[in-house]
C-alpha cells in the first residue's frame, strides 16, 4: 500500500507545483503556517494561485478577493460529519467581497454575506448567509454575469441588483436554501436554476426572475406572473410547506444539511440538491485526497518494523 501512495502524493505535489502556487493561512498563534492573515497571503499570490485557509476558533474577519485566486477552506458542519482530515474547525469569515473576475471560493463559512462584484466567479461548497450580485447597487452599475453558484448551504438567498441590472446567465445548481425573510432567489435573468432544495422558513418566494430555466428543484411553487416573467419550468417538485409538509418543522429553526438530505431522499432521488451528476456534498468538504483511517500498533519490539496502514479516499 505504501508503494502505491508515495508515487500518488509525488504526482499530486508535482501537478500542483506546475499549475499553481499554494499559500497557507492560519490565524492561530504557533500554527507554523506561512501567513497569519488573508491579506498577507493575497499580496504574495498571483492569478491562478490557491490560498488555503485553515480552520480556526477565530474569524478571519472581512476580506476582499481582488485577484483571480481560489480561496479554499475545510468545509462546515464538520463536528457533525467527522470526516475532515484537519479536525472540526471551520474557516470562518464575517464577510467576503469578490472583485476579481474568475475567482473561486470553496469550503468557507461566511457568517455574513458574499458580495460578487465581477463576472465568472465561482462559489461552491460554502456556508453563507446571502449572496449579493452587483457592482455598486445603483442605477449606473453594470450587470454581473456568468457566475456559478454550486453546492452551497445558503441561509438566506441570492439577489441580483434591485435597481436596474439583474444578474444574468448564472448557473445556480445543487444548493440548499434555508431562506428567512428575504426571497430565496430574486432579480435574476437568463439563469439556470436546477436541482436545488429550497426550504423557506417564513414562506418566502422567488421574485423578479425573467427568462430563467427552472428545473428539477424541490421548492415552493414558482410561477410566471406579476413578478416572474418568461421563465420555463420542467420536472420540479413543488412543496406547499404547510403543516403537512415534511419540511414544516425545519422551516421554523436553523437546521443542517444532513437533516435536509434525509428528507430529500425520502421524497425523490431525481430532484433537489442531492440529485444529478454532481450533487450537493455534506459539510462542503473540499475535493482531493482525504485520510479516512490510520491503522498502527500501539507498540513494537525494538528492531521490528512499524507497520502502518493509511486508508485514503477522495472527496468528490
Amino acid at each position: 500500500m505504501k508503494k502505491l501512495f508515495i508515487p500518488f502524493f509525488i504526482a499530486l505535489i508535482a501537478q500542483a507545483s506546475i499549475s499553481a502556487a499554494t499559500f497557507r493561512v492560519n490565524n492561530t498563534t504557533g500554527s507554523g503556517a506561512q501567513y497569519t492573515t488573508f491579506n498577507e497571503a493575497l499580496s504574495a499570490a498571483s492569478d491562478g494561485d490557491v490560498i488555503v485557509v485553515d480552520g480556526s476558533n477565530t474569524s478571519y474577519g472581512k476580506i476582499t478577493v481582488s485577484k483571480k485566486v481560489t480561496v479554499k477552506g475545510p468545509g462546515y458542519f464538520l463536528d457533525l460529519e467527522g470526516t475532515s482530515a484537519e479536525g472540526t474547525l471551520e474557516a470562518k469569515f464575517d464577510e467576503v467581497t469578490v472583485t476579481a473576475e474568475g475567482a473561486t471560493l470553496t469550503g468557507l463559512h461566511v457568517d455574513g454575506s458574499i458580495y460578487l462584484k465581477n463576472d465568472k466567479i465561482t462559489v461552491t461548497r460554502c456556508h453563507v448567509t446571502a449572496i449579493y450580485c452587483s457592482t455598486h447597487y445603483s442605477y449606473s452599475e453594470s450587470a454581473i454575469s456568468n457566475c456559478v453558484i454550486h453546492q452551497n448551504f445558503i441561509f438566506s438567498g441570492i439577489q441580483g441588483d434591485s435597481y436596474s441590472k439583474a444578474a444574468t446567465y448564472f448557473q445556480i445548481t445543487n444548493n440548499l436554501f434555508f431562506c428567512g425573510t428575504n426571497a430565496c432567489l430574486s432579480n435574476l435573468s437568463y439563469a439556470t436554476i436546477s436541482r436545488n432544495t429550497i426550504v423557506p422558513r417564513y414562506g418566502t418566494a422567488c421574485i423578479n426572475l425573467s427568462n430563467c430555466v427552472i428545473e428539477n428543484n424541490i421548492s415552493p411553487t414558482i410561477k410566471n406572473g406579476s413578478t416572474n416573467t418568461g421563465c420555463s419550468f420542467a420536472d420540479n417538485l413543488f412543496c406547499d410547506y404547510s403543516s403537512s409538509s415534511p419540511y414544516s418543522e425545519l422551516s421554523l429553526f436553523y437546521s443542517n444539511d444532513r437533516e435536509i438530505k434525509d428528507i430529500d431522499i425520502t421524497l425523490t432521488t431525481t430532484k433537489g440538491a442531492f440529485s444529478g451528476d454532481d450533487p450537493y456534498i455534506l459539510s462542503g468538504l473540499p475535493t482531493g485526497p482525504v485520510i479516512k483511517n490510520i491503522i498502527m500498533p500501539e507498540s513494537v519490539a525494538k528492531g521490528e518494523n512499524l507497520n502502518i496502514t493509511i486508508k485514503i479516499g477522495k472527496a468528490k
